[in-house]
């Protein structure tokens, strides 16, 4: 009986080790990404996914800011040379307001960043020009993100533009198999 036991265990262990030599592991610590991802729920990252792949609209990803010890998680909305504004709580795509002005849930709305790239924030104020941010141009190998919380979130709008550089690791999508494997970590 221990035995069972002692093997079952060990292949947990291996079975963890081996996840964590292809993946890395991030467990969500706050409501920043509301209502696509939940306060300590695991997700998975293609580590240094970017190295030789290209960021897109939409990509959820690890990033640090300003070589900070604590790494976020948010999503890129802007690309180098986009044009970026938000105004009354809308985003704005070069010019095209990529916020719905339909709420789909109670103070949840839809982006579509393009046709095939949407998805649900919340959060976004209609009315107080607090939450504004003037029109820029993203540098060249820069990137706008932004959580999907907006009033929850800290994100290129407090911290500015991020570098390519900064940019760590890539989201494995959540229909992704291996979140089958979550109750491992």
């Amino acid at each position: 009986m221990w035995f069972k036991f002692v093997v079952i265990f060990l292949i947990f262990i291996a079975s963890k080790k081996i996840l964590s030599m292809f993946f890395a592991v991030y467990e969500v610590d706050g409501f920043s990404m509301k209502p696509n991802f939940e306060d300590n729920e695991i997700l998975f990252f293609y580590p240094n996914y970017y190295e030789d792949k290209e960021i897109n609209y939409g990509d959820v990803v690890i990033l640090n800011f300003n070589n900070k010890e604590s790494v976020s998680l948010k999503r890129i909305v802007g690309l180098p040379n986009d044009i970026i504004k938000i105004e009354n709580g809308n985003l704005y795509k070069n010019g095209l307001q990529v916020t719905s002005q339909n709420e789909i849930e109670m103070n949840v709305y839809l982006e579509n960043l393009s046709p095939k790239i949407s998805y649900k924030v919340l959060n976004t104020e209609k009315k107080e020009s607090y939450y504004d941010y003037k029109s820029i141009v993203i540098p060249k190998n820069n990137f706008f993100v932004l959580g999907d919380n907006r009033q929850k979130s800290g994100d290129s709008r407090d911290y500015g533009t991020v570098h390519k550089k900064q940019i760590l690791h890539k989201l494995v999508p959540k229909n992704h198999l291996l979140y089958d494997f979550s109750f491992l970590f």
